[in-house]
């Protein structure tokens, strides 16, 4: 076979083989007319001084075929339509925004396509005045922001499953009177190192098996709702920045929640509740600070954990630290939970509660402790202190160990109250108040102190078992 023909059998079967795109649309001037991408492959790009500018209901960039790829660099206006509509057959497409996109209708972007892949870049925003700045239902949808995304109602919402945000340190995802983040679809996951906030809630999922990371110097808030709301099932959050809001910085009304508040993150309502947690099944790590107006942190869940390790702090600026309501709870603290009220409050049956050495339970106006549910078990190592109790139980089947080392006191009043049926009190340790030290109304009290321990009062009875 000649050279000729050899080559010329190569470079046939090169074009064969070659993926060459459909077509390429490159938008130069201002105010060009609407696009329409109904060919698979076909990439349209608009210039930075480009524009698509349209008028009434209409879509900027209508996209029914697979594998598009849309870059902005100038404008995309639409007075009241869509200004990038993707459809259903728009599967594996690209957009890249370095530009402006903008409605007063329902949608930004709006795609109903498995496997689309978003960024916006620094420069970019997109807003909607009067709906949502990306609405995806999609599965495998891939989200990455460094600009500005921002909608009346949502600035992002996903319904699709398999969801992945990113949020980079200049990223800003807001919405003026509603969500910022909200997602609905199983398997999301979102990670975050900018601001996601929003009128009612910063970010909200319904989805199961979410998770999101909240890294350092990343917020997720409300001015005048909820931080962080989820309401899937196995949630997986871990927060080492800021998750603030006026009612609740988190909460969550789903099971088997797993939370995680590393060192340096921080919990916080201005008016409300710092943590709310009322579905089954949380388990929550707190190395972190938790911090209330109302409460600290509060919870109605059932089969509830909580461990608050050294340097972390969970406190009420006008009322509760730490509240539990639900069946089985158990906590362990080795850092401080103060309130102005009550530090730690339990209403909830079979209630586990263990302050280690170095953990302080304090009120600086009311009680430290405080137990009214049946089956409490408390163990202490560490400090309790109440300017009126530092400890005071009225529930049934009370049990308190004060280990060796334990400090339970009060400065103005009483140190131990106990009122409740059947209370068991074990003293390897301190117990001291003002008027009285140990104080019992209740019936069926067994109290041994040890050789080590000590019952006082500075200006009263030690030990008492006819009232406070």
């Amino acid at each position: 076979m000649s050279r000729f023909f050899s080559r010329l059998i190569f470079i046939t079967i090169f074009l064969l083989s070659t993926s060459i795109p459909a077509m390429s649309i490159e938008v130069k001037r201002r105010g060009s007319i609407s696009q329409t991408l109904d060919v698979a492959g076909t990439i349209l790009v608009i210039a930075r001084r480009g524009s698509i500018v349209v008028s009434g209901a209409s879509n900027a960039v209508e996209g029914t075929a697979a594998d598009l790829s849309l870059t902005n660099r100038g404008t995309l206006l639409s007075n009241s339509g869509i200004v990038v509509n993707f459809t259903a057959a728009a599967i594996n497409s690209t957009i890249n925004n370095a530009g402006s996109m903008s409605t007063g209708g329902p949608e930004v972007i709006l795609s109903d396509a498995s496997g689309v892949t978003f960024k916006n870049f620094d420069n970019g925003k997109i807003s909607s005045s009067a709906g949502t700045g990306f609405l995806t239902s999609g599965a495998k949808v891939k989200i990455e922001n460094s600009g500005k995304i921002s909608g009346a109602l949502y600035a992002i919402q996903s319904n699709g499953d398999a969801l992945t945000f990113k949020n980079y340190g200049k990223g800003e995802i807001s919405s003026s009177a509603g969500t910022g983040l909200f997602t609905s679809g199983a398997k999301a996951k979102i990670s975050n190192v900018g601001t996601i906030s929003g009128h009612e809630y910063g970010f909200r999922s319904a989805g199961s098996e979410a998770g999101l990371a909240n890294y350092e110097f990343g917020e997720v808030l409300s001015p005048h709702g909820t931080g962080f709301y989820t309401s899937g099932a196995k949630a997986t959050i871990s927060n080492i920045g800021k998750i603030s809001g006026e009612l609740y910085a988190v909460q969550s009304t789903e099971a088997g929640l797993n939370f995680y508040n590393y060192k340096k993150g921080k919990i916080s309502s201005s008016a409300g509740t710092g943590f709310l947690t009322s579905g089954a099944t949380a388990k929550i790590d707190n190395i972190g600070k938790i911090s209330g107006h109302q409460y600290g942190f509060r919870s109605t869940a059932e089969d509830l954990i909580f461990k608050s390790f050294e340097g972390s702090d969970v406190s009420s600026v006008d009322g509760t630290g730490f509240y539990t309501s639900g069946v089985t709870a158990t906590i362990t603290n080795f850092g401080k939970i103060s309130g102005k009220l009550y530090a730690v409050q339990s209403t909830g049956a079979d209630f586990t509660f263990r302050n280690q050495a170095g953990g302080l339970v304090s009120s600086v106006d009311g009680t430290g402790f405080l137990t009214s549910g049946a089956d409490a078990k408390i163990s202490n190592h560490g400090k309790i202190s109440g300017k009126l109790y530092a400890v005071q139980s009225t529930g049934a089947d009370f049990t308190f160990k004060n280990q060796a080392g334990g400090l339970v006191s009060s400065p103005d009043r009483t140190g131990f109250l106990t009122s409740g049926s059947t209370a068991t009190v074990d003293n390897d340790g301190t117990i001291s108040g003002h008027k009285y030290g140990f104080a019992s109304t209740g019936n069926d009290l067994t109290f041994e102190n040890q050789a080590k321990g000590e019952v006082s009062s500075s200006n009263g009875t030690g030990f008492s078992t006819s009232g406070d």
